[in-house]
């Protein structure tokens, strides 16, 4: 796999600073930890909740005047379509989130292809602009799979991926990997990778990206980590999940202590104070504006 990085990518030089700020459009039944512990379809009757959080979410970046990029799943989107609406209406970017939240891990090349064909063949029939950015669910775009995932989703059209981890984690990660954009593929085709944020800290590389990163670090001490970045010249990559702003599991009961930890802590009113916090310290960007500035740095908007 080849990774060419340029010393300047994803630079700042803004005091106030800037961030590239996503959201992982799923429900929180379509997580890999809930559906690891549960039966296929054990939710399809469940209530959506995405839709209202969305435009809950849009309605508090408003008020704020902040950008960011919503990676929808398709089939969400398929019964959804409001949600497009209430994102693109906005201002904001509606991006890529494949069709079922299913790992690319369980993927190989043809079925990967026709997943985001079928995503594709939706936007078309609602009308909507052809995505730029795809994230893949659960952040699993490996050293091993890197190279085909790049040329396909060039092939599709994308402009850039925002999927990887440059530290190796329990589920996912690519271990040295660039922290700032670079070019991801094997030197055939290939997309702007947008890694996930870390912080450069005594030799480690610190996940700061957000969500349960976001959840379970004291706030204080994760927004410290986050200047630290910044000053470091970095623009970080962050995302997190509507659901992350609910009542954890919508409260449905039944799940186990480490499935309730997992994705329950932190979540609710937590998380709005969080993203406040952010929103107060940084200027948001969506994730396009980065990639449309590489291999430079994004630019402020004039105040």
């Amino acid at each position: 796999m080849t990774m060419n990085s340029h010393p300047g990518n994803g630079r700042l030089n803004d005091r106030n600073g800037l961030m590239g700020l996503s959201f992982d459009v799923e429900e929180w039944f379509q997580t890999a930890a809930v559906t690891a512990v549960s039966a296929p379809g054990a939710f399809d009757e469940k209530r959506r909740r995405s839709p209202f959080l969305v435009d809950a979410l849009v309605r508090f970046l408003d008020e704020r005047g902040a950008r960011a990029t919503f990676f929808v799943l398709g089939d969400l989107l398929r019964v959804e379509p409001g949600i497009a609406d209430s994102i693109l209406e906005s201002g904001h970017e509606l991006a890529c989130h494949g069709w079922g939240h299913r790992s690319l891990k369980e993927m190989d090349r043809k079925s990967f292809r026709e997943d985001i064909e079928k995503c594709l063949s939706l936007w078309d029939s609602l009308s909507l602009p052809r995505p730029s950015g795809y994230r893949a669910p659960s952040f699993s775009v490996t050293e091993g799979n890197s190279a085909w995932v790049a040329e396909e989703l060039s092939s599709a059209g994308f402009v850039y991926d925002s999927s990887v981890f440059p530290v190796v984690l329990m589920r996912y990660g690519i271990d040295n990997s660039p922290i700032s954009p670079y070019e991801l593929g094997d030197g055939g085709r290939t997309v702007i990778e947008l890694p996930l944020a870390v912080s450069p800290f005594m030799g480690l590389r610190v996940p700061v990206a957000g969500g349960a990163w976001m959840r379970f670090t004291p706030l204080h001490l994760h927004s410290w980590l986050l200047r630290r970045t910044v000053r470091g010249g970095l623009v970080p990559v962050i995302y997190s999940h509507p659901w992350e702003y609910d009542e954890p599991f919508d409260g449905t009961s039944g799940f186990s202590p480490v499935v309730r930890l997992r994705q329950g802590r932190g979540s609710g009113k937590r998380m709005w104070k969080a993203l406040g916090r952010l929103l107060d310290r940084f200027e948001s960007l969506p994730l396009m504006e980065i990639a449309s500035a590489y291999p430079e740095r994004p630019e402020p908007r004039k105040r």
